[in-house]
């Protein structure tokens, strides 16, 4: 009901122009919810409408001052384009809108019966009325993946119904929808849209249900039919986690509004989305595995954070080309959380966290993925405490997994420690030096701020053939490379992996790597 007096706010703000309200949330999110509780409080009636007068808005100084006062229009374009394409649609609004004036209004006369615009004009004349205009699942065009001249005739039909800012038939346009709102061009008419998402939700961060204080009061209801207070200790790990920040730098945790009702209907925590669309929507996305974005997805179920950069996405399904876009994608459509201060993505709760592991475990590659995450993870802790037989175990199975043809070329050598310390980019910036026809390659791994604040030091891995790990570690030091770590006192570890080339593959030691770990300490001069 808070929602309701905010609009009423931009309608006195908007007298003279409209107001472009476009709203993105996920499925289950409370959008068709929103929008017919709008269409209730403002549709025109000269009966009296008590559903508000026991709601907490009637408690609010002139919460009737524009309850029941509009002609409004409210459209869910999963009845006009779900089973019809875009110019059947098209004609099906116009004739079921002309069909139900004339309903209300027998003597109504139309100019033009198939000019949408037209007619909301006509009606706001008529009636002497302002129209406000609803329309619900505004993307499933967008979403149904059809043809780009199809998306692009849907949008200029949008277009053309809100571009005139000097119109006064229409004083709010209100659209959900789970995508951001798609463009057609730099000068569409669609610029003239507010537009509130997941990412960038403005004042609509505590309107995107459920905020924690709505959740308490609720449980507080059930709490007296004998809910116990662990049950809402579990529904926060369960439905809890999408983090919002509103235009003033409020923050606000955000649930799953759908899971929440039903937990508490039904007095059962368990998983309340449809698992079966859930795993055929994210492999579809998942499977493409732009840049290793299944290790990303282990990372994330192992309760990391990824930095992302959403500028990219095309507010679409379809115009996917990179990790990016399908992490975006799927903040989006609320499998994911977006901390926006640190522009990194999570998973926002154990609900979300069980979908991906059903695809993970339906999937033989992605055990296999998930294995070399765990490898990758042990790898990063035996280099922290020094354990040289371990690291030199990891490193061996991780360069063997390379071609014979290249598998002493100086860039493979590199590789394999990036791969074999994918885990380390966690808590480390890494930074790459590999020498060229010398027969080594090494990386000098600074700690961020993450890996500061867990006291995690500065190390150096070097891989190297044809010496000793011993002989790796003096080379390390001859080198300088210390030095290059001229910020860090402190504990500094020098990293050194060696195997012999020249053995033959049917000899003993063939591949075989040794390892030697040494910790300095770099002391203030």
């Amino acid at each position: 009901t808070e929602l309701i007096l905010h609009f009423n706010e931009l309608i006195e703000k908007v007298k003279d122009e409209k107001s472009f309200i476009w709203d993105s949330r996920p499925r289950r999110f409370g959008k068709t919810i929103t929008a017919n509780m709008l269409v209730a409080y403002y549709s025109y009636t000269e009966s009296e409408i008590p559903f508000f007068k026991d709601k907490k808005i009637s408690k609010t100084e002139n919460w009737d001052k524009y309850l029941g006062e509009f002609n409004v229009i409210h459209l869910n374009m999963i009845n006009y384009f779900l089973e019809h394409d875009f110019e059947d649609g098209k004609k099906i609004i116009s004739m079921e809108l002309c069909k139900e004036i004339k309903r209300r209004i027998p003597n109504f006369k139309f100019q033009d019966k198939n000019d949408l615009k037209m007619i909301l004009k006509d009606l706001n004349e008529l009636t002497d009325r302002e129209n406000i205009v609803i329309i619900d699942k505004y993307d499933l065009i967008v979403r149904k993946k059809e043809d780009e001249d199809t998306i692009k005739k849907y949008l200029n039909f949008l277009i053309g119904l809100f571009k005139d800012k000097h119109e006064t038939s229409v004083v709010l346009v209100y659209m959900t929808g789970i995508l951001p709102l798609k463009q057609v061009g730099i000068n569409s008419g669609l610029n003239n849209f507010s537009e509130y998402t997941m990412i960038n939700p403005s004042w609509m961060a505590k309107f995107i249900e459920f905020t924690e204080k709505e959740v308490d009061d609720l449980y507080d209801r059930y709490e007296k039919k004998g809910l116990s207070r662990n049950f809402k200790n579990r529904m926060k790990k369960w439905y809890d986690g999408y983090k919002l920040i509103d235009e003033n730098n409020l923050k606000y945790e955000i649930y799953t509004p759908y899971s929440i009702i039903n937990a508490l209907y039904y007095r059962e925590i368990r998983n309340y989305w449809n698992k079966t669309e859930t795993i055929k929507f994210l492999s579809n996305y998942i499977n493409m595995n732009y840049e290793r974005l299944k290790e990303d997805i282990g990372f994330l179920i192992k309760n990391k954070k990824i930095k992302i950069d959403v500028k990219s996405f095309q507010n679409d399904f379809t115009s996917i080309n990179s990790k990016d876009d399908i992490f975006t994608l799927l903040v989006h459509t609320g499998y994911l959380g977006y901390d926006k201060e640190n522009k990194e993505v999570f998973i926002p709760n154990k609900e979300i966290k069980e979908q991906f592991e059903l695809i993970m475990m339906s999937n033989a590659n992605w055990k296999f993925t998930m294995n070399k995450l765990v490898q990758s993870e042990n790898l990063l802790k035996a280099t922290l405490k020094g354990d040289a037989e371990i690291v030199a175990k990891y490193l061996e199975d991780v360069h063997d997994d390379g071609s014979n043809n290249t598998y002493n070329n100086e860039a493979t050598l590199s590789y394999a420690i990036q791969l074999a310390y994918y885990k380390a980019e966690d808590y480390y910036i890494k930074s790459l030096e590999v020498d060229s026809g010398k027969g080594f390659a090494d990386i000098v791994y600074f700690p961020t701020e993450e890996g500061i604040k867990r006291d995690y030091p500065p190390f150096i891995v070097e891989l190297k053939y044809n010496k000793t790990a011993e002989s790796g570690i003096q080379q390390i030091k001859n080198r300088g490379y210390p030095k290059r770590l001229e910020k860090y006192y402190g504990k500094i570890l020098l990293v050194c992996i060696n195997y012999n080339k020249e053995i033959k593959s049917n000899c003993p030691g063939y591949k075989h790597h040794s390892c030697m770990i040494e910790e300095i300490e770099k002391k203030k001069t």
